[in-house]
């Protein structure tokens, strides 16, 4: 988060904001860009629930049929990744028994971005059935993706969502009094667009915030605001 905090404060050179906000700002960020997953799905994977859209360790289980006719194609749902950091493995679950098996042939695609992956499993044109209950199987893929450095494009809109937090997060009882004293905000003569802006980006960030706490939430009832466990 270092080289973000740097990049930040040497770009948005007007923004005032701290540790505090600059967290709440890559948390609200992961969220809307679903780098931050749905808990249920974390749950069912074990992972993290504080997953952003920083570069860090990443984790995708795929269902597969009995039989292939050919390679398996996979397109990574995490970019930009670290081609040199990928590895997958064959996971057979046949009743409360858990087989694993590391996959070393496959290659990657940079035409259509695509992984070819050779799992090894039997034609479909042979006899793929089985007495009793089949084995389930699924590929494990595990890989660091996500970003060391904010594009230089998103760039002012990370400013601009900046001083919309900075702003909520500095306005307790402690910095502007209980009294309902407030500054007000100036704006360049003829800045609509400024305007316009911040106000529908404080408005996304008052959304975010109502559905932060989902990512720690066990409901099972929906009650309009947490996430619920289905």
């Amino acid at each position: 988060m270092a080289d973000i905090s740097t990049q930040l404060s040497e770009y948005c050179n007007c923004t005032e904001f701290d540790d505090r906000d600059l967290q709440e700002l890559i948390s609200l960020v992961s969220r809307a860009t679903c780098w931050a997953e749905d808990p249920s799905v974390l749950l069912q994977r074990g992972s993290s629930a504080c997953q952003t859209f920083l570069q860090g360790e990443r984790r995708e289980v795929i269902d597969l049929p009995d039989c292939l006719d050919c390679v398996f194609e996979f397109e990574p749902m995490y970019r930009p990744f670290v081609l040199e950091s990928f590895t997958f493995t064959l996971v057979e679950i046949n009743g409360i028994e858990e087989t694993s098996t590391p996959i070393t042939t496959y290659s990657y695609s940079t035409l259509d971005g695509k992984f070819r992956i050779d799992l090894g499993l039997p034609s479909c044109g042979c006899a793929c059935t089985t007495c009793g209950c089949k084995p389930e199987k699924k590929l494990l893929v595990e890989y660091v993706a996500g970003y060391e450095e904010i594009p230089d494009c998103l760039l002012p809109v990370f400013c601009n969502l900046l001083d919309v937090i900075h702003a909520k997060n500095k306005c307790d009882c402690n910095n502007c009094g209980c009294d309902s004293e407030t500054e007000d905000v100036r704006y360049a003569t003829g800045d609509v667009v400024t305007v316009q802006v911040e106000t529908d980006l404080g408005k996304m960030v008052a959304d975010l915030v109502t559905g932060e706490l989902g990512l720690m939430s066990v409901c099972r009832i929906d009650s309009g605001i947490w996430a619920v466990i289905e």
